[in-house]
């Protein structure tokens, strides 16, 4: 448990840096490839861990835990050494790679510490959705991690080796079907073809309801093991287009606040984290058969469906009013409706997005969705 606590502020510091760090052009992909480590590190976890507790190392199951805890302080001291909180502060970057980050952020990034405009945030409907979003995908993420090995220990009878490499291979899928999702959403975006509220959704749809099919279709394979592994890996290579959905929509929003929404948004969807076994629990009841299974699939599917449709139609991954805070030129700070930027620009004024040279986007349509940023 307080590894988990503690481990709670990696994702909302990680999306801080990714505001910081990468340009908006290039955002889906970089960031997916960035967690996509979570990915990569069940891919080894899982099969390492069957092998590590099947042996007689360190006697046994605590070898899991002493070498990936190693592992951990390892990449602290690499972390720790090389990593810095924005390209203006990093002594090895070059003058071209700084340059060339700041300019493709636009008017989108913003030095000064401010203050957080916590009641904009709080009655934002698109805050919400996002909220809700993350709570689901964390519902069928926790559900398929955490329980995974036992339906195929228990309903599908594989041994323990056998079981690590098989939960691991969804994850393995998911893990290029995400950096492949990343390099589409970032293409259509240079494209200039669709608003980024629409790619976000079109990305985030493919993740929910392509992975609710797949649920919902594992409760007709029944015992057939090969059947089920394919549905399952599939569910999640499809899950991990997420990554290019809602995942960064926080930065979307507002670049100055990603952390902060991130944070809020990772923690009540980690109450899934504890919720979606304790639903498994209570369900399979100790005596677990595939009618019980079923239950569980159906749950998830219906998490998935419900709140992908909720992103769909009260989502926004536009920048919002309360997104930035600029200085102005007389040096007043926007406060939490306030300025938007320098000259007359107020929260009332739709923001308007520019091209490197300064000119305006033309208006993307966002008709297919009718819920606009609030």
């Amino acid at each position: 448990m307080d590894c988990f606590v503690l481990q709670g502020v990696t994702f909302p510091a990680m999306h801080a840096m990714i505001a910081r760090w990468l340009p908006k052009d290039e955002r889906s992909l970089l960031a997916t490839i960035i967690y996509s480590g979570g990915q990569i590190g069940t891919v080894v976890a899982m099969p390492v861990s069957g092998l590590l507790c099947d042996s007689t190392f360190l006697g046994g199951w605590p070898a899991a835990f002493y070498v990936f805890g190693l592992i951990g302080v390892v990449w602290f001291v690499l972390w720790a050494l090389l990593v810095y909180n924005s390209p203006q502060e990093h002594p090895r970057i070059s003058d071209e790679e700084r340059i060339y980050i700041e300019t493709n952020q636009g008017e989108e990034q913003t030095r000064e510490k401010l203050p957080i405009p916590w009641r904009a945030v709080l009655t934002s409907v698109p805050f919400w959705a996002l909220m809700v979003t993350h709570f689901g995908q964390n519902w069928g993420f926790y559900t398929l991690l955490t329980e995974l090995p036992s339906y195929l220990k228990n309903i599908l009878h594989f041994d323990i080796k056998k079981n690590g490499f098989l939960s691991a291979l969804p994850y393995l899928l998911g893990t290029f079907t995400s950096w492949g999702a990343g390099y589409m959403a970032d293409h259509i975006r240079r494209k200039d073809l669709f608003s980024t509220s629409i790619i976000r959704k079109f990305f985030n749809s493919v993740s929910f309801f392509g992975t609710a099919i797949c649920l919902f279709a594992v409760t007709f394979a029944g015992c057939n093991g090969v059947l089920n592994v394919v549905l399952l890996t599939v569910a999640m290579g499809l899950n991990a287009f997420a990554f290019s959905g809602y995942m960064v929509t926080h930065v979307d929003m507002s670049p100055d606040f990603a952390g902060t929404l991130m944070g809020m948004t990772n923690a009540f969807a980690n109450l899934a984290g504890f919720l979606a076994p304790l639903a498994v629990g209570s369900l399979t009841n100790n005596n677990e058969t595939i009618a019980q299974w079923s239950i569980v699939f159906y749950i998830a599917a219906a998490v998935y469906v419900f709140t992908g449709l909720i992103f769909v139609f009260c989502g926004s991954a536009e920048l919002q009013p309360w997104g930035l805070y600029a200085q102005t030129c007389g040096g007043n700070f926007a406060g939490p409706l306030g300025t938007l930027g320098t000259g007359n620009l107020s929260a009332s004024t739709p923001y308007q997005a520019t091209h490197d040279d300064g000119t305006p986007e033309s208006p993307k349509s966002d008709d297919a969705f009718p819920t606009e940023a609030y």
